[in-house]
């Protein structure tokens, strides 16, 4: 029966991440990566490049010496290179290989809580939880770090687990996931390894064993990804959009941000808060599932920390997180499960409730209040859509009916009317258009402009859209373009910010989506550009 159960959430959870992955453009971070990947193929190495080829976005900051990408590690475009060799440019060669890794997280939840000895429904209820999570779901489909993050991070828990247990070749399974860590992304990885530092030289000095054994084994399964996250951080470093750091914001605000959104769309304070007090007042024997939920709980909790150290606060910095803290959900839920006489009916009652959203959306109500307030909304980035938690009837209406963005209807128009090495200036999206079409793009967030105008097409984006960089876009073209000899042409697409990234407040289920300016390009007229030539 449980390996039925099994295999129905594995059937269910596949659509979910892998569907409709080419239905929809990429958008600028996701073009982003894919266009390292193409560097891969082509340089060896991931080149923010310069000029058209420039898939900056920080004006350059985020380069380092010989133009290296030092904004975030390496291996995703190493991920994605090869889908992009065996498939072609295209958003399904960008988006496959990061889907199937978050796909991947289902089974290795499963086998996760199953380490500990949990029951079998534990492990469908870890696998469920994981592969009906849309908050995750959405990122996993992303071509970003997402999913290979959460991946790696349980593949981490699980070898420290066994470390622990002292199983055979744990050190090296350790070290091998941990330094894939370390290279998926940085900020996770600097806090889950401080965690497993700090309880290691804690069980170092309490340990009846030889000192000098426990030492060893720590330092053998921890010297490679210490050693490759001190170097990336040394070589990151030349880049000058790594050394900026927000510590103002993250006593206070950071914590409650990050707080709210695992409330939201993970572990709900109404299931959890009255779950860990049965637990305790119980006082039960510590057993093996106590004791991975310890780790577990340490893990995403310094992962979480380390989230608060860069400059933004994004629901991507701590996604990785989700699939492990889901894990640490279970084994809570099965742990308080015993306690009852039908273990089995409690688990699957807990667990319904969760997947039905309604703890997360009182919750999220509820602390929404309290921000009004303590007057912190606008800090906690609180937004109309994170009012309400997207359900799998959301997620299916996405497939069956995928939202088009603007960048759909401008490459389709640039298709059609453009020559291959025309040039364009926008204010926003350059890495999206680099990699969907032959032009060569310039502006937005690259700051890179052409050496000499006027160019053959702009994409000035709404004001509302406009980013601090953008004025750099802005600015040249009312310098050096003469805007009267261009046609104006209006495309029926709404001309919507982000296209369709991951964050809930961000995200468009359904069509037409919110209401929105219709794109606007400008394009040289015919005869203007005969006469330049």
């Amino acid at each position: 029966m449980i390996k039925h159960q099994t295999l129905f959430v594995y059937l269910l959870a596949a659509p979910l991440f892998l569907g409709g992955l080419g239905s929809t453009y990429l958008w600028t971070d996701e073009a982003q990566t894919a266009q390292l990947g193409v560097s891969v193929l082509t340089n060896g190495l991931p080149l923010t490049g310069s000029g058209a080829d420039s898939v900056s976005a920080d004006c350059g900051r985020d380069a380092g010496s010989g133009g290296l990408h030092l904004q975030t590690p390496w291996l995703q475009a190493y991920v994605v290179a090869p889908s992009i060799a065996l498939l072609g440019k295209s958003s399904i060669a960008a988006r496959l290989p990061f889907a199937l890794l978050g796909f991947a997280c289902v089974p290795m939840a499963a086998w996760l809580v199953g380490l500990a000895g949990a029951r079998a429904r534990e492990r469908v209820l870890a696998a469920l939880l994981t592969g009906t999570s849309v908050y995750f779901i959405l990122h996993a489909r992303q071509a970003r770090y997402y999913a290979l993050t959460a991946f790696l991070v349980l593949a981490v828990a699980g070898a420290y687990w066994l470390f622990l247990q002292r199983r055979r070749h744990s050190e090296l399974w350790l070290g091998l996931a941990t330094t894939g860590l370390v290279i998926s992304f940085d900020v996770t990885a600097l806090g889950v390894l401080a965690v497993i530092l700090a309880h290691g030289a804690w069980r170092s000095a309490r340990t009846t064993l030889p000192r000098t054994a426990e030492v060893r084994r720590l330092v053998a399964a921890l010297s490679l990804p210490l050693v490759t996250l001190l170097g990336w951080l040394a070589v990151a470093s030349t880049a000058p959009s790594r050394n900026d750091l927000s510590l103002t914001s993250a006593l206070l605000i950071k914590p409650i941000y990050y707080a709210v959104q695992l409330n939201a769309h993970v572990l709900p304070f109404l299931i959890v808060i009255p779950l860990l007090i049965a637990v305790l007042v119980r006082r039960p024997q510590v057993t093996d599932r106590l004791r991975l939920l310890g780790v577990i709980g340490a893990l995403a909790l310094g992962g979480t920390v380390a989230a608060f150290v860069p400059p933004m606060a994004f629901p991507r910095y701590i996604v990785g997180l989700v699939p492990l803290t889901l894990c640490g959900l279970t084994l809570l839920i099965g742990e308080f499960a015993d306690r009852f006489q039908r273990p089995a009916m409690a688990t699957t009652a807990i667990g319904l409730l969760l997947i039905s959203g309604a703890p997360h959306k009182i919750s999220n109500d509820l602390i929404r209040a309290g921000a009004f307030a303590l007057t912190l909304d606008e800090h906690l980035k609180f937004h109309p859509a994170e009012n309400w938690r997207p359900d799998l009837l959301d997620l299916l209406q996405e497939l069956s009916d995928p939202p088009l963005g603007p960048l759909a209807a401008v490459v389709t128009h640039l298709r059609g009317y453009a020559e291959p090495g025309d040039t364009l200036v926008t204010t926003y999206g350059v890495p999206s258009l680099r990699f969907h079409t032959d032009l060569d793009p310039y502006g937005g967030l690259t700051c890179a402009l052409p050496a000499e105008g006027p160019p053959e097409w702009i994409w000035l984006r709404p004001a509302w859209l406009s980013h601090r960089r953008s004025a750099t876009s802005v600015a040249w073209i009312e310098e050096n373009v003469d805007l009267s000899l261009y046609e104006t042409i209006t495309l029926d697409a709404p001309d919507r910010r982000f296209e369709n990234r991951g964050d809930i407040h961000e995200h468009i289920f359904r069509n037409p989506g919110p209401p929105a300016p219709p794109v606007r390009l400008l394009h040289l007229r015919p005869d203007t550009a005969a006469r330049r030539n």
